[in-house]
């Protein structure tokens, strides 16, 4: 998790972020750890729960499929 953001903030959101979770899940994962989370905007309350789909499923397969 890059750290908590407010809840109309779109840093996770944009290119970098997400450049960022998926570089640090993936080094969780090769860590052997599995209880990982996208981003603290990778929930329900938030806009990234219905505009970023597309990319929460595939790297949550990442997670899921280790």
């Amino acid at each position: 998790m890059v750290g908590y953001t407010p809840l109309l903030t779109r840093f996770e959101e944009d290119a970098v972020g997400k450049d960022i979770a998926e570089f640090v899940v993936d080094r969780l994962l090769a860590a052997g750890l599995h209880g990982v989370v996208l981003t603290s905007n990778a929930a329900p309350h938030h806009p990234m729960w219905h505009t970023d789909g597309d990319w929460m499923r595939p790297v949550n397969a990442r997670i899921t499929s280790s």
